[in-house]
């Protein structure tokens, strides 16, 4: 799918601090980019270089296909949870690895850059955000739909479900299932911690969650 058929969710792009040695070895452009703040510095005499430590930090939010209705977009994430209910852990990541999009923000005083970078290059430090993320998504949908045997493909499973077992999300006071009043949809709750992390659910979207795994 081309770039310009996905629409950037910028509401939930994330940091992800980076080192410029780490920066420059595995993306080296970076350091022309880097080279043009110094230069842009000097000539406008706005600060000196060598006197603010640069900052370098990886931007990155996910992209979704442009949908025009709410029941495009149903119908759209529907499909997904088919999909991601019998997809094992390799698969899911190549998955959620080619949604991110990734930005180079490199700050050098109170002078900032932002760019793109290249859609078939994912840094080490974004990767391994991505990577836990979908670990811990994978353990908290397996509530759901109990495939048993995609969640032995989950790299650290049994300390992941017992993690999310002990968290808010997962509290049960003793055996008394709390009524869940509203009804919300599991594909957009799912879709949200995908973007936002499991710490954006709502007290309600958590029992929610909860009584659909029982």
């Amino acid at each position: 799918m081309n770039y310009n058929d996905y629409k950037y969710k910028s509401n939930f792009m994330q940091l992800v601090d980076t080192e410029i040695e780490s920066v420059f070895e595995n993306y080296p452009k970076a350091k022309e980019w880097f080279d043009i703040i110094k230069n842009k510095l000097l000539v406008n005499n706005t600060t000196k270089p060598e006197s603010d430590e640069p900052i370098f930090q990886y931007l990155y939010g996910y992209f979704v296909p442009k949908m025009n209705s709410d029941e495009e977009r149903e119908a759209y994430y529907n499909e997904k949870w088919e999909e991601y209910k019998d997809m094992i852990y390799d698969d899911r990541l190549k998955d959620e690895l080619s949604k991110v999009r990734v930005e180079l923000v490199i700050q050098i005083g109170n002078f900032s850059m932002v760019n793109p970078l290249e859609i078939d290059f994912m840094p080490p430090e974004v990767r391994e955000v991505i990577d836990q993320n979908t670990r811990v998504k994978m353990v908290m949908e397996y509530l759901t739909h109990k495939n048993e045997d995609v969640l032995e493909t989950v790299p650290g499973h049994d300390f992941l479900l017992e993690e999310v077992k002990k968290s808010e999300y997962y509290e049960i006071e003793g055996e008394q299932e709390e009524q869940v009043e509203e009804d919300f949809d599991i594909d957009e709750i799912l879709d949200q911690i995908s973007k936002q992390g499991m710490e954006s659910l709502t007290s309600e979207q958590k029992r929610f969650l909860d009584s659909k795994s029982k």
